[in-house]
């Protein structure tokens, strides 16, 4: 025995062609919805636009309907205001790079004692900085693209989405400088710099020797201003997510603790003031016995009693304290500053395990190599014999 129905005359025209149930809904009914067809309503509902045949719906002008059907009245399909339009469809490519950040990215950038600051924490933050979370985004796309090369192009395209999309309004968050900001801004400076150095086309951009020229800033330039961002806002940070990390310290450390610090300490002879030199050449080997000194003592702190700071810290710290005048020299490429900076290479080898270093030490090298005639090259020969990490 049929089930009693009631029969409705008010259908779309669509739906009385096919003998189907119309749901009746304005300005399109389900039905045509879902078959991709123009709905007799569209003519017929004030406001309502018609869509030309050669559109598609996906590029189909979207107007808003007042709801006509009464609060009461059961509908038997969801109204056009709750059906999923393609602004809310789920974006896997985003989920699965999420997911990825939160199950293996966040340990490449965390040191002992951080794992739930950049794991759970940062997520969090992000979630309310749209910046930070591309910025993640970017970063896990590049991870990713390290442990899966046959996706390397495909996902590269999704780090520079992302990082296009992230940089406008960290800028704009940087200029207007509130402390409640202060972290999202830090975590998103922090992960700029693995960024850049994986982002890097090929290893002759990644591993150049420090400049002001190109139209993309070295990664040296992004270190600088993380500490740069660090120096401005120590007082808010330290109150923050970021304190157990700032909170790390060396303790007492000496140059012997460094068992490599006696071949440090044979550049100073290089180093050394000579008779004959002009002021101007005075001047140029005092500021890079000052850039000696201070990859003397970043060296050393990874061998410090409590080992509290990891080997990456130095590679960061170093970049981040040597004056703009000794950059001006490795600019120019002054022999005693490129010596200087080789045997800062020794410290990005031995962070070669870590995937946004790996070969950049090595390569550094072989370019200040090529820089440096026979006489200069004999005092990085050490520097060049050490093995990567």
């Amino acid at each position: 025995m049929r089930r009693p129905h009631k029969k409705s005359r008010l259908g779309c025209n669509s739906c009385k062609h096919h003998r189907v149930k119309c749901d009746e809904e304005r300005p399109e009914c389900y039905n045509c919805i879902r078959r991709n067809v123009k709905c007799s309503f569209l003519f017929t509902t004030p406001g309502a636009t018609a869509v030309p045949a050669s559109q598609t719906s996906e590029d189909s002008p979207k107007v808003k309907i007042p709801k006509l059907t009464p609060p009461h009245v059961s509908q038997p399909y969801p109204s056009p205001s709750t059906r999923l339009q393609p602004s809310s469809i789920l974006d896997l490519k985003s989920l699965e790079l999420f997911h990825h950040y939160i199950s293996m990215t966040h340990i490449t950038l965390a040191s002992p004692g951080s794992i739930s600051l950049w794991r759970i924490t940062i997520p969090q933050i992000a979630f309310s900085h749209t910046f930070l979370m591309n910025g993640l985004l970017a970063l896990s796309a590049l991870h990713l693209a390290s442990l899966q090369p046959h996706r390397a192009s495909a996902l590269h395209i999704s780090a520079s989405i992302s990082k296009q999309a992230a940089l406008p309004s960290f800028r704009k968050f940087v200029a207007e400088g509130r402390n409640e900001d202060v972290h999202a801004v830090f975590a998103f400076s922090w992960i700029l710099v693995p960024f850049v150095l994986a982002f890097s086309e090929g290893d002759d951009e990644r591993s150049k020797i420090p400049n002001f020229d190109g139209e993309n800033p070295h990664w040296f330039f992004a270190i600088r201003g993380l500490l740069v961002l660090f120096g401005n806002h120590w007082r808010e940070l330290s109150k923050g997510p970021f304190s157990p990390l700032l909170a790390q310290s060396s303790g007492p450390y000496s140059h012997e603790s460094n068992p490599d610090d006696s071949q440090l300490a044979k550049v100073h002879q290089l180093l050394a003031p000579k008779d004959q030199a002009s002021a101007e050449e005075e001047r140029d080997l005092a500021v890079c016995r000052v850039a000696l000194d201070k990859l003397r003592v970043v060296s050393a702190l990874p061998y410090a009693p409590c080992k509290t700071l990891p080997s990456i810290s130095s590679v960061y710290l170093w970049t981040g304290i040597v004056t703009d005048e000794y950059l001006q020299l490795v600019h120019t490429r002054k022999p005693e500053a490129l010596v200087v900076l080789a045997y800062y290479c020794v410290l990005l080898k031995k962070s070669n395990d870590i995937w946004y270093l790996r070969g950049v030490g090595e390569n550094m090298l072989d370019a200040i190599s090529n820089q440096l005639d026979e006489k200069w090259r004999a005092w990085i020969t050490w520097a060049i014999q050490q093995q990567a990490g």
